[in-house]
C-alpha cells in the first residue's frame, strides 16, 4: 500500500508517493510563487490529487504525512507559518 508524503516549505511544496518499503514511486516539487493563505491550501489539494490520480488508487493509501513550517495549535487547529502570509 502506498504512502503519501508532503513537505511544505517557505518557498516550495514537495509531494511524494512511496511504497511501504520506502521506494519513491513518484514525486513533484513546485514553487509556491509567493502564494499566500488559501492559495497554498489549494495548491496542496490540487497537486496531491493530481499526483495520486496518475499513480495510485487513493482508497489504497496506507498513510499520509505532512511537514509544515511553523506551529500547529492542537487546541483550535490553525497552523501558523511566519513565511506563508495568511497562515
Amino acid at each position: 500500500m502506498p504512502l503519501l508524503a508532503l513537505d511544505l516549505g517557505g518557498t516550495k511544496l514537495a509531494v511524494g508517493i512511496f511504497s511501504t518499503d520506502g521506494i519513491l514511486i513518484s514525486e513533484e516539487k513546485l514553487s509556491l510563487d509567493k502564494r499566500k493563505d488559501k492559495e497554498v491550501g489549494q495548491l496542496i489539494t490540487t497537486k496531491t490529487h493530481a499526483l495520486l490520480s496518475q499513480n495510485v488508487d487513493e482508497k489504497k493509501l496506507k498513510a499520509i504525512g505532512i511537514s509544515v513550517p511553523g506551529i500547529f495549535h492542537t487546541g483550535d487547529g490553525p497552523v501558523w507559518a511566519h513565511n506563508i502570509p495568511g497562515w
